[in-house]
């Protein structure tokens, strides 16, 4: 029992294990802040690609129903990166041009967890319709 109150007493290396222990909480925090950043920056480039092409798609179908796709997906790629898989189609019962658009995202501190990476993907339509009038509100 003396033994046990002498331990507990000296407190020797107490602050070491402690700060250890928090600096593993700091850092998982930190990698998962930064990981999980990189998805949110990839799903917001990815959502403007579809948006770019889904209301290009929508302007084109008026010109030429035909290109309306090639246009949606031409569109969206001109704002993307290598490797984006881009899809697009007409919703002819709806009258929208729906784009979607996906890629594989590298993750950085997940890579201790045995996950290299994630796929991250968006999809957006834009209405067909023509202007019926304005507003001079």
């Amino acid at each position: 029992m003396k033994k046990i109150m002498q331990a507990i007493k000296n407190r020797k290396g107490f602050v070491t294990v402690t700060i250890a222990a928090m600096m593993v909480a700091l850092i998982g925090m930190a990698a998962l802040a930064t990981d999980v950043g990189v998805l949110y920056v990839n799903h917001n480039q990815l959502e403007n690609m579809t948006d770019s092409g889904a209301l290009a798609g929508a302007q084109e179908y008026f010109f030429d129903q035909s290109q309306t796709i090639s246009v949606a997906k031409n569109f969206a790629l001109q704002t993307g990166k290598a490797g984006d898989i881009v899809d697009a189609w007409v919703d002819t019962d709806e009258m929208k041009v729906v784009v979607t658009a996906s890629r594989d995202v590298g993750l950085f501190f997940a890579r201790v967890l045995d996950k290299d990476g994630a796929n991250v993907a968006a999809i957006s339509a834009a209405k067909i319709a023509t202007v019926s009038g304005t507003s001079n509100a």
